[in-house]
């Protein structure tokens, strides 16, 4: 683990040198990650578009305003790290791993190796990935000791196409290099399965929403095969954690739509052995909420069977992809673990991780929930020092760092529910 000091400019620029080999070329060669079974530790965090449309499944379908801490002071990140708390800068390179990188709660440095074989390629039948076949489980099962299973859908990995061709190796080794960069807040407490899917491409968010829903109905397909052969033939009746990160967010609150229905036998079982959901960067809308009353948000730290749902602003945001304007997400404050609008202090947070630079920084931000949308809103961050998508997001948007900021209070919060989940 680095942190900010004496020695850090040196790895930085080691840092930096590696990643700008790996983008020479096409796409850049990625890292060898791990098998299936999970042998290997984890490293760090394009499609040509098919003629016809998948087969189409059925979809699924508080707070007051707080005071704003001034931002800090910045510079780039070729330059030096600030010696300031509020390090905006230091995600100048975190473009290309957008979220936290650790394995078993503690974490892994980055990898620079550009020159390592591929994960092999599997041949994908035109109905999607059979998932009775270990190969097409990016994790299954690792660190059985756990006292629950992770059930864990990875977020949107590759921009542009339509989506994601799971018999290809390097889109199968982009989405393990972002299941590798979230593994680590869950590690401790789970053992890990996580599908490859055929996840819609960023692209397709900025299409209209008839064009999109064939493309989201595949990943949701292939998502719930998965949880499927999970439920058959691997969780053996275990308590388990629902968890995912965007497009991965959203798809597990399309599973417990379609598969928690407490009126049906399968249902009650289900919620009865759940955890909790953390889908961070998906909405969870009042409406929804209301038409499946079984989709309970959180409430506090250690409430169970519930949904942890949030995403990034900066202040002044009015309607994202995730959250639009005239509707509203029923999120929760990971600092204070409240749904209301009060500003919980940096002081809170346990530290961000940001695994670009292998650098954690403790009390990095506050933040609060505001009242129109449900938007986690971080004040004193400078958004042009952490980039997105910006194609899909706008300017002020910070989803892609929801997992960063709030890395260690998340992992702790984990651990928090696993014990209210076994308390008697």
């Amino acid at each position: 683990m680095k942190r900010k000091g004496t020695g850090f400019l040196i790895a930085l620029i080691w840092l930096l040198a590696g990643l700008t080999a790996c983008r020479q070329g096409e796409s850049g060669t990625l890292p060898l990650l791990t098998s299936v079974t999970g042998d290997a530790l984890p490293s760090q965090s394009e499609t040509a578009p098919p003629q016809t449309a998948p087969p189409q499944t059925p979809a699924a379908e508080t707070v007051a305003s707080a005071e704003t801490p001034a931002a800090a002071e910045t510079e780039t990140v070729a330059e030096t790290l600030p010696e300031t708390e509020e390090t905006s800068s230091i995600l100048q390179t975190e473009k290309s791993s957008r979220v936290p990188a650790a394995t078993r709660g503690t974490q892994v440095p980055p990898s620079t190796d550009c020159n390592t074989e591929e994960i092999p390629v599997t041949e994908a039948p035109p109905e999607g990935p059979d998932y009775t076949r270990e190969e097409n489980w990016a994790y299954l099962g690792t660190e059985e000791d756990k006292p629950v299973d992770v059930f864990f859908v990875a977020p949107t990995v590759i921009d542009d196409g339509v989506y994601l061709r799971t018999e290809e190796g390097i889109q199968r080794k982009k989405m393990m290099l972002s299941l590798n960069n979230h593994r680590g807040i869950y590690a401790e407490q789970g053992a890990f399965y996580a599908p490859y899917y055929r996840q819609m491409a960023a692209e397709v968010y900025t299409w209209a929403p008839e064009e999109q829903k064939p493309w989201r109905d595949q990943a949701f397909q292939d998502v719930a095969a998965a949880f499927r052969a999970y439920l058959d033939l691997y969780n053996a009746g275990r308590p388990f954690i629902l968890a995912g990160f965007s497009q991965g967010g959203e798809l597990i609150i399309r599973l417990m739509i379609e598969f928690f229905d407490p009126d049906t036998e399968e249902g009650l079982a289900l919620l009865d052995r759940l955890v909790a959901v953390y889908a961070i960067g998906a909405a969870l809308p009042e409406s929804t909420v209301a038409a499946y009353p079984w989709l309970r948000p959180a409430d506090s730290a250690w409430d169970t069977g519930v949904i942890i749902s949030f995403d990034c602003e900066a202040p002044g945001v009015t309607g994202t992809v995730l959250l639009p304007a005239g509707s509203r997400s029923l999120s929760i404050n990971p600092l204070s673990w409240s749904r209301d609008g009060d500003y919980a202090d940096k002081s809170l947070n346990l530290g961000a991780y940001f695994p670009g630079i292998d650098t954690e920084v403790p009390q990095f931000c506050g933040c609060y929930i505001e009242p129109e949308r449900g938007a986690l809103v971080v004040p004193g961050i400078n958004p042009e020092h952490f980039p997105v998508d910006e194609d899909v997001l706008p300017p002020g948007n910070l989803h892609e760092y929801d997992y960063q900021f709030f890395y260690r209070n998340l992992q702790d919060n984990v651990r928090q529910r696993v014990e209210a989940f076994f308390r008697p």
